[in-house]
């Protein structure tokens, strides 16, 4: 009791100048995404790659005196899952849906001058699949050295970052040894960071998108599997305006994600990734209504079993391994204020899939965020 009674009274003794440090630091919590592929890959990469995509959390701190430089932590996590399909009636074994998991911890100190930071961090990331059960002495664990490059546009912020590995191995031009992130600062008290205000009369802006897609669900079923008639994706999403000509170039991407409890046959019951690059046309006097017409990216866990056959038989070619369809995505939509959008979007398959499948139609709602 007496040594919790003299911890007390030395937090206590010493509180008031800590508060006062403290007021020194200004710290802004951070989400966003980091953008990836790695050297874990099935097929060879030149011919099948994959982009992913990590959730990325963190924070960055600012001391008031020196505003130019700053510290951040980010922990990133992804995990990719195996939709695999086990025979009926089932036999006496077991594959994980969950096929590997990706977890990363950066720690870097930044320099910024004006719209762009340079920083140089450390990185630690742990790749877990099957193999580290097979050798479970083993660690797959890998060190880096960091250098990064960034743009900063209000709370946004676009970084590229260069990896130099020197544990568990060497390596400096792995397709792993590289990545891109997209950044947004959250709370936080502003003041304490470099600021560099938007011109009112900019001919460009900057928009975030985030909210949900909605379509009808066509799926295969197995035993006890409930019939899904309608389904929901989450959306995430960048555009970047032209205001002079109307025109956007925007990136999109939502995933559906359907499990099952306590299926033998697939804990997974359906999963799928539609990613979209395109151009998008306002149109002033219909009030902001717009059409979009993009390329499409599409991983369909319902169907990739029958894609991975066919690359075996030589009836595809191996660059559908991942994503297994990929065709055009051609939308139209229109504001409902400055804050909301509401589109319809369709994507014509050109590869991988033949036939209408009401899963590639869908209607969304995007909640937009100006940094």
């Amino acid at each position: 009791m007496k040594k919790y009674l003299i911890a007390v009274l030395y937090f206590y003794s010493f509180c008031p100048s800590y508060a006062q440090n403290l007021k020194s630091f200004s710290a802004q919590a951070i989400i966003g995404t980091k953008l990836h592929t790695d050297n874990f890959e099935g097929p060879p990469i030149d011919d099948a790659w994959q982009l992913k995509s990590s959730l990325l959390l963190g924070v960055e701190i600012t001391y008031r005196k020196w505003p130019q430089w700053s510290f951040s932590y980010l922990h990133d996590r992804t995990h990719f899952l195996y939709n695999k399909e086990r025979p009926y009636p089932l036999l006496n074994y077991h594959d994980s849906n969950l096929f590997s998991s990706l977890k990363g911890n950066f720690w870097g100190l930044y320099y910024r001058k004006k719209h762009f930071k340079y920083g140089l961090g450390y990185y630690k990331s742990l790749h877990e699949d099957a193999v580290n059960y097979i050798f479970p002495g083993v660690v797959f664990l890998k060190q880096h050295v960091a250098l990064s490059f960034s743009f900063v546009s209000g709370n946004a912020e676009f970084e590229f970052v260069k990896l130099f590995q020197y544990k568990k191995l060497f390596s400096v031009f792995g397709i792993d040894n590289q990545y891109f992130t997209v950044k947004y600062r959250l709370f936080g008290k502003k003041e304490g960071f470099p600021r560099v205000k938007t011109k009112e009369n900019a001919k460009t802006s900057l928009i975030f998108k985030t909210g949900m897609r909605g379509f009808l669900v066509k799926n295969t079923l197995f035993p006890g599997e409930q019939k899904d008639r309608f389904g929901t994706s989450f959306l995430a999403g960048i555009e970047f305006k032209f205001k002079k000509i109307n025109t956007s170039l925007f990136v999109e991407r939502d995933w559906w994600l359907r499990l099952n409890g306590g299926s033998p046959y697939r804990e997974i019951k359906g999963y799928v990734v539609n990613s979209v690059f395109g151009l998008k046309y306002s149109l002033p006097k219909l009030k902001g209504t717009y059409v979009s017409f993009g390329y499409d990216w599409t991983t369909d866990y319902s169907t990739i079993n029958e894609t991975w056959e066919k690359i075996s038989a030589g009836e595809e070619k191996v660059d559908l391994f991942y994503y297994n369809i990929k065709g055009l995505a051609v939308g139209v939509g229109f504001p409902i204020s400055r804050k909301f959008d509401i589109d319809l979007r369709g994507i014509l398959p050109l590869r991988g899939e033949k036939g209408f499948n009401p899963m590639r139609y869908s209607l969304g709602v995007a909640y937009k965020i100006y940094p």
